[in-house]
């Protein structure tokens, strides 16, 4: 049997932090489906010695503090029913700032301040644990075809990495330590468990369990020292393997064709639409703190800019002289139509700029861009799930 890792095997949960940086072990509940393959980076970098000796080689190489990672995550949108937390709610808390659940509805509001969230996900044969995330950008474009589709982009603090590997020797029952094939695989922080055994760590307070946190690692000796002690023996030629929950896939995608765009509260025919919400954070990576991964962030500026393509009707002339006396409107998108399975916009200041005309076959289409302001501040935007 082949043992290269395959691109469909691949699943992760995104869960808000208590503390920024700290890891948030998620559960089935967090889970979120992947509309696209989920991308993460943190490379290292490296100083060469500037010592001089009588050699034209490079003899020493030093590591670097590590630069804040980076992520690429696409999801559809998936609202779970009136009042409910959507599919992903920590990636649009994390955009937005704030998160306000009500008997009708959960809105998302700006604040000056953004939540961290940890993503936790398998790739092939490895589960990564991503900690101090924070989501800096959101897009989405929206045509009559598939569902309604929501890039995240992001950073965050620091990454772990555990690849899947076997057990080199049977461990006994309150073991505090156990011996794999290759313990280069797995980094301190990581939760391991053992598939084959009904032994997850679990109790009263862990539910179904949460494995067994790596505390040490022995390259030499091969062997993992867990926080736990075992509480039942793991035969030897077992697999270990990054801890995950079962996932599952929450909510109902919402349909492109069920959109509709309103111009200060009057629904509009468009052809197609594009909306980025960008509001990024500056993650302190010059800061000598005693971790080679940066432990704090400031939030930055955030810019909402988008565009919306449509057939040029009569009844859109106004829209050229609108552009040129910066009339302002309010915008809504809205997404589905149905009351637990709506998704919905709101920019209450957007400034008219004049439309761009094109040739589209045999009819004038128009491309009006468009950016959204504040009113009193922290409130350009808010995202309903409704």
């Amino acid at each position: 049997m082949s043992s290269i890792a395959r691109t469909k095997d691949q699943f992760a949960f995104v869960k808000l932090e208590s503390l920024r940086g700290v890891l948030a072990l998620p559960a089935t509940a967090d889970s979120v489906v992947l509309a696209e393959s989920i991308a993460t980076s943190q490379n290292p970098s490296y100083s060469d010695s500037p010592e001089i000796q009588n050699t034209r080689g490079v003899l020493e190489r030093f590591a670097d503090g590590l630069p804040a990672g980076e992520f690429t995550l696409k999801v559809l949108s998936r609202p779970t029913g009136v009042g409910s937390l959507p599919m992903g709610s920590p990636l649009f808390e994390s955009l937005m700032g704030t998160k306000v659940q009500g008997a009708s509805d959960v809105q998302y509001s700006q604040a000056l301040t953004k939540p961290s969230f940890s993503i936790c996900y398998r790739k092939g044969h490895m589960v990564y644990y991503c900690l101090g995330a924070t989501s800096s950008e959101m897009s989405l474009e929206v045509s009559k075809k598939g569902a309604v589709t929501l890039e995240f982009k992001g950073k965050f603090m620091q990454r772990i990495c555990m690849g899947d590997d076997a057990l080199a020797a049977t461990a006994t029952a309150a073991a505090s330590s156990i011996q794999v094939s290759d313990a280069k695989r797995f980094m301190v922080g990581g939760y391991v468990y053992n598939p084959a055994c009904a032994d997850n760590n679990g109790g009263p307070d862990l539910g179904a369990g949460t494995g067994y946190k790596i505390t040490a690692i022995n390259s030499v000796t091969n062997s993992l020292t867990l926080a736990t002690n075992l509480a039942f023996a793991w035969a030897a030629n077992e697999e270990v393997m990054g801890y995950l929950p079962q996932e599952t896939a929450l909510g109902t995608p919402i349909l492109n064709k069920d959109t509709l765009v309103k111009i200060n509260g009057v629904t509009g025919m468009i052809r197609s639409l594009s909306l980025n919400i960008n509001d990024p954070c500056e993650y302190l990576e010059e800061e000598i703190n005693g971790s080679p991964f940066p432990m704090e962030y400031v939030e930055g500026d955030r810019k909402i800019t988008g565009n919306i393509k449509s057939y040029f009707r009569k009844t859109d002339a106004h829209k050229i002289a609108q552009g040129y006396t910066n009339d302002e409107f309010s915008l809504d998108l809205e997404f589905g139509s149905l009351a637990g399975q709506k998704m919905r916009i709101h920019l209450p200041r957007v400034p008219a700029e004049v439309p761009t005309e094109s040739d589209e076959g045999a009819a004038v289409a128009l491309t009006q861009n468009f950016a959204a302001l504040e009113t009193n501040g922290e409130d350009s935007a808010a995202l309903y799930f409704e």
